[in-house]
């Protein structure tokens, strides 16, 4: 009998949650350095009016960790600009 491995797909699904501040409400103001394998990150229909800097900096640091994101949904929220480093998702 061979040994098979499961590739689990990590996601974060948090949309309509109430959400207003990321690093107050959930507590894990680091979330991209904890979890280097998500795929998915969905605050869609929350009350977010800013990311705060510990997402950049998360993402300033770890941009080549998180190679599996593949979405990352901010949509319907209260969100008046999207930080520069937002952009440091996308691949070349």
């Amino acid at each position: 009998m061979g040994s098979s491995q499961s590739s689990i797909a990590l996601s974060v699904k948090l949309s309509g949650k109430g959400i207003k501040d990321l690093e107050k409400d959930l507590k894990q103001p680091h979330l991209l350095p904890a979890f280097p394998k998500l795929e998915l990150i969905d605050l869609s229909k929350n009350k977010i009016e800013h990311i705060p800097p510990s997402i950049h900096q998360d993402l300033v640091k770890s941009h080549n960790v998180i190679e599996f994101l593949h979405t990352l949904d901010f949509s319907k929220n209260k969100l008046s600009e999207v930080p520069d480093t937002i952009f440091l998702l996308s691949t070349p």
